[in-house]
């Protein structure tokens, strides 16, 4: 039998079925214990084949279905490099805030290339628009003109308000979304006026550190309806580059990637070779120095 799996808790899963409905499952012993680099050998979103225990109502994991794409984060823990956050989505949204708390653009980068090496397209949220001051508001605007410039899709929404939510719902709509981002950046309160029945708990900011609490615990797959989903998951303090090689970074970076050809060295690092077009563009202006500032510090990962 095959199923999806909505949701995860260490090596228990539940996974959908067509059959049975959501069954209750357990990873098989011998997926625990196969060679994989990262963290968790399921995820939320995995197509995957159970046995089914009819007697108990629960079921096993025995093989998980090769994935179209994931996201995936550094993992805190030290035995494996990658903790899988989703697999098999159609689209990612990131929700980011300008203040209270700030996300900061190396998180930001960090997400959009991790995303990009693994297939995943992104779109930005600029949340609490209704709150933003008008220092705010033009520090927003900066954000939105850096990643617009870059070539990725960036919104202001409100979930209190609801503003731009009606749209975001039409968006999803037949979609397998991810929503990710720091604590504290609203994501609970976008997704419960997405709709009001996920009646998911929403967090307040620590006032000592300015950094939000956590209110999600798991990645889970909830439904809008019976072909859309949206995937919840836990605020992410940090965003570790994994699995990309120093000299393919430059790829995942959609303004560097259309000018890589016209470098004059084919393995230009775009740190101090003459002639490098993306050294150029940025002195033309035409690459934010915000983010050529992030590939800087993720080049020194390597180092």
């Amino acid at each position: 039998m095959t199923g999806k799996v909505i949701e995860t808790r260490g090596y228990h899963s539940l996974v959908k079925t067509k059959e049975y409905g959501d069954i209750s499952c357990i990873l098989q012993g011998k997926l625990r214990q196969k060679d994989i680099s990262s963290t968790n050998p399921v995820a939320v979103g995995d197509y995957v084949e159970i046995i089914y225990d009819s007697k108990t109502g629960s079921g096993s994991v025995i093989k998980v279905m090769e994935r179209r794409n994931y996201v995936v984060r550094q993992s805190t823990k030290l035995s494996k490099s990658i903790h899988i956050i989703a697999a098999n989505v159609d689209c990612s949204y990131l929700i980011v805030n300008v203040s209270n708390p700030v996300t900061l653009f190396s998180f930001i980068d960090r997400f959009l290339v991790s995303s990009e090496a693994f297939g995943v397209p992104v779109t930005i949220i600029i949340n609490k628009k209704d709150i933003l001051t008008p220092k705010e508001i033009e520090d927003a605007l900066i954000l939105k003109y850096i990643y617009s410039q870059a070539g990725y899709e960036v919104r202001f929404l409100s979930a209190h308000t609801k503003e731009g939510i009606d749209e975001l719902r039409e968006e999803l709509n037949g979609k397998t979304s991810l929503f990710s981002g720091n604590s504290g950046v609203g994501k609970s309160a976008l997704l419960n006026a997405l709709n009001p029945s996920f009646n998911l708990k929403e967090g307040n900011i620590s006032d000592t550190y300015q950094k939000g609490k956590h209110t999600t615990t798991f990645s889970k797959m909830l439904f809008l309806n019976d072909y859309t989903a949206v995937i919840d998951t836990p605020g992410i303090k940090a965003f570790g580059l994994t699995a990309i090689k120093k000299e393919e970074l430059a790829m995942f970076f959609p303004e560097f990637r259309s000018r890589l050809k016209d470098c004059r060295f084919a393995n230009c690092t775009h740190l101090h070779e003459p002639h490098c077009a993306v050294i150029k563009a940025l002195e033309n202006e035409e690459i934010a120095p915000e983010r050529y500032d992030s590939y800087l510090k993720m080049m020194e990962d390597y180092l």
